[in-house]
């Protein structure tokens, strides 16, 4: 077995704590996305604060997914790869409300 395939998370249980989150965090919906117009874009980085290891991608993943499947994410570093204060992890590119 392969480092990807040892760190990978089972993938229900990676649902399952995505969709206890959001309906935690979310609930009946998201005032602030409901402000913008409905085909708005828009894009994004995640930029490391401090010197890191990437853990969670399955998870950060899921949620995008979750609240619409046209986010795309594009990843800079592995699960499990680091980053230097300021080094990009990942791109986001989709729209603000799913």
């Amino acid at each position: 077995m392969g480092k990807s395939e040892q760190a990978a998370a089972p993938m229900e249980a990676v649902r399952e704590d995505v969709r206890r989150a959001l309906r935690e965090d979310v609930g009946a919906g998201d005032v602030s996305a409901g402000l913008l117009p409905g085909d708005a874009h828009a894009a994004a980085e995640v930029v490391a604060r401090e010197e890191c290891v990437l853990c969670g991608r399955d998870w950060f993943d899921e949620v995008f997914r979750a609240c619409d499947e046209r986010i795309e994410v594009r990843w800079r570093i592995a699960e499990g790869g680091t980053t230097t204060a300021g080094g990009s992890v990942c791109e986001l590119e989709g729209p603000v409300r799913g």
